[in-house]
């Protein structure tokens, strides 16, 4: 009775774990995927910006303000974005993309900023900051640290402003 009931521990264990390591495994591609996804629309992005000399400011006043704290190097910028539905950016993008993205891998919404305040490498005033949530679908708010986190933090938002703000590894 007792090796039966050992089996069958040894058996749960073995499971327990497989099962966990299925998750890790099958986050690790969703949050790969979701780089891809949001990466998807920066190369049609950026030529839309160049042809048109950044983004049209026209029709952005009906969104709400939000601001963003960039960090980079010990330098703190603030953003200022006006969140934009997806059919925004669709129509922004309309001859530029054929696709953008509306979720994450994990079936999360994206969300879609237009910004103004900051200037990045390109000489632009104006960006499009889209970012998901990551597995927990709760966004850990407006404040971020340029650069890559561990890439077995599934948790942490990922970024992308004109480039990555905030990918994994």
């Amino acid at each position: 009775m007792k090796k039966i009931i050992v089996g069958v521990v040894v058996i749960a264990a073995v499971a327990t774990g497989f099962w966990f390591y299925k998750t890790n495994a099958e986050n690790r591609e969703a949050q790969s995927y979701t780089v891809r996804l949001i990466s998807g629309p920066s190369k049609p992005f950026l030529a839309f910006m160049n042809e048109n000399n950044g983004v049209p400011q026209t029709g952005l006043d009906a969104y709400p303000d939000t601001k963003f704290s960039l960090s980079k190097n010990g330098e703190t910028v603030t953003v200022t974005a006006k969140k934009v539905p997806h059919d925004f950016v669709t129509k922004l993008l309309s001859g530029y993309a054929t696709n953008v993205p509306e979720k994450d891998a994990w079936g999360n919404e994206l969300e879609f900023y237009v910004t103004s305040g900051w200037r990045d490498s390109n000489g632009f005033e104006t960006g499009l900051l889209i970012r998901s949530p990551g597995v927990d679908g709760q966004f850990s708010g407006t404040t971020y640290n340029s650069g890559t986190f561990d890439s077995k933090q599934f948790s942490e938002d990922i970024v992308w402003l004109n480039g990555f703000i905030r990918s994994p590894e």
